[in-house]
């Protein structure tokens, strides 16, 4: 991925803006964040699903909708049990979100995967730490705690759990 390829992105694309697209939420029933002695373990996963663009005329001119889906997630588990257990999931947070960039140019696949894969998370973060911190208290659960996005890109945590698998699609249509 050259810096190029960034440039070229970063000097058409505009942000427009980011939506929830759609989420899903679970808490166990008897889960209490203050209950003692239970071993938790924080899991989340993230990525760039796909990236659909339309085009349309406006003022005499061809724009360009890009449209990013960025799924993301959180969960928080108990350690001492395996993976499809019962009990293992305690609470988890999903979502996805629709980010969309303009631009007056159609630009080559290569600039658009660059862009998703550097830029996309970073401006989807701080709308996924917000609608984390408030769907824990509206569950009634202490707040699960969201590094920031540069953390993140800096190491990657232990104990992601795998979600929808990154895909690429391109579509240009009036």
């Amino acid at each position: 991925m050259s810096q190029e390829l960034l440039n070229e992105a970063a000097n058409h694309l505009v942000l427009g803006a980011i939506y929830l697209k759609g989420s899903q939420t679970f808490k166990e029933d008897n889960f209490s964040t203050s209950r003692k002695g239970q071993r938790i373990q924080h899991q989340s996963f993230r990525g760039l699903l796909h990236c659909d663009i339309q085009s349309k005329e406006k003022n005499n001119k061809q724009v360009f909708l890009y449209k990013y889906i960025f799924s993301v997630g959180v969960r928080l588990v108990d350690s001492g049990l395996e993976e499809g257990d019962k009990g293992f999931v305690l609470v988890s947070i999903e979502a996805e979100f629709e980010t969309n960039y303009l631009s007056d140019k159609l630009l080559e696949e290569e600039c658009i995967e660059a862009f998703g894969k550097l830029n996309v998370g970073y401006h989807v973060w701080p709308y996924w730490r917000e609608y984390v911190q408030s769907t824990c208290a509206r569950m009634g659960i202490n707040p699960i705690v969201v590094p920031l996005y540069t953390d993140l890109q800096k190491k990657q945590k232990k104990g992601n759990y795998p979600k929808k698998s990154k895909e690429s699609s391109r579509k240009a249509s009036d």
